[in-house]
């Protein structure tokens, strides 16, 4: 049996997350890693909190990537490799290293920038997001343009063909919200994020990390890495930046991502990371194919146990 990895992404995490595993993990050397690099006890923010300091983009990030880059190195040590990955937002980071695109203290340095610039943007230029669903996607994009002409809220995420979310200037955010409920939008709901995430209010930022991300060398990937930005497989190092930087003020086109994971010769995705997001995803994409969660080695055990091998 084949599998394609989808990792996580902001919004997955949660207190506790790693708590039965991750010190006795055979790469326990990457939370000393991780520490150094965000400056705190990373076993701790992830495993006590406090809520409000994991859930802040600075941290939220390396957190989510050091975890799942610990399941992936787990998979491994057991033999079970991807034919593709994906990951939505900064779960594309721990999909690059699953690619052999980089290892893992490369990643853990770029998605801290990446955390770091994007938290910064959001101090300067202040900004929220919002899920709304039961509206199809075009339409919400549609109302988007109409009552923001200028560009003040966008689409930011297109999840699933009735999940959307909307990103933008708080007060609009607010309006977008009561509008999209009034024109039949079964629910819009602000989200706990740090700033206007995927659009131009982040623009600024695009510009600072495409110029760090000059200095990071990135290998060609040795499995198909399905981009955030075309949902479609990118395998040059050059391009594989520009989809980086471009990332922070564009959409995430998830709903294309995995109509082209779903192409693939795989039989089943794993969702590797926290949580159970991308599972809900994948459901909502209408995926043929199952989508399981492996937070742990113990759902990873579970797994295994089912007599299934996978590949």
């Amino acid at each position: 049996m084949k599998a394609a990895f989808l990792f996580p992404g902001q919004g997955s995490q949660s207190v506790g997350m790693g708590a039965e595993w991750i010190d006795s993990h055979s790469c326990r050397g990457w939370l000393d890693m991780a520490g150094q690099v965000i400056g705190r006890d990373i076993r701790a923010l992830c495993v006590t909190g406090p809520k409000e300091d994991l859930d802040k983009t600075v941290y939220t990030q390396p957190c989510i990537y050091l975890l799942s880059a610990m399941l992936l190195h787990n998979l491994g040590e057991r033999g079970i490799t991807p034919v593709a990955v994906a990951g939505h937002s900064a779960g594309e980071y721990a999909a690059l290293l699953a690619a052999g695109a980089w290892d893992f203290e490369t990643g853990l340095n770029v998605i801290a920038t990446r955390a770091r610039i994007m938290y910064d943007c959001g101090l300067k230029r202040p900004g929220g997001m919002a899920a709304v669903i039961g509206m199809d996607g075009s339409q919400v994009d549609e109302v988007c343009k109409e009552v923001f002409p200028q560009g003040e809220v966008v689409v930011a995420n297109r999840n699933t063909p009735i999940q959307t979310v909307v990103s933008g200037d708080k007060s609009g955010i607010e309006r977008i919200c009561e509008i999209l409920k009034e024109r039949g939008a079964r629910r819009a709901i602000p989200l706990p994020v740090s700033g206007a995430f995927h659009s131009p209010l982040l623009s600024e930022g695009v510009l600072e990390f495409a110029e760090y991300l000059k200095s990071i060398s990135i290998r060609t990937p040795e499995i198909p890495w399905i981009s955030n930005r075309t949902g479609e497989p990118e395998s040059s190092p050059k391009t594989i930046r520009e989809h980086l930087a471009g990332q922070l003020n564009s959409p995430v086109q998830w709903i294309k991502t995995m109509e082209t994971m779903e192409q693939l010769p795989c039989d089943r995705f794993l969702e590797i990371g926290p949580g159970k997001v991308l599972a809900g995803l994948a459901k909502g994409c209408g995926s043929a194919k199952p989508c399981i969660s492996v937070g742990s080695p113990t759902e990873l055990d579970s797994i295994l146990n089912d007599g299934d091998s996978i590949s």
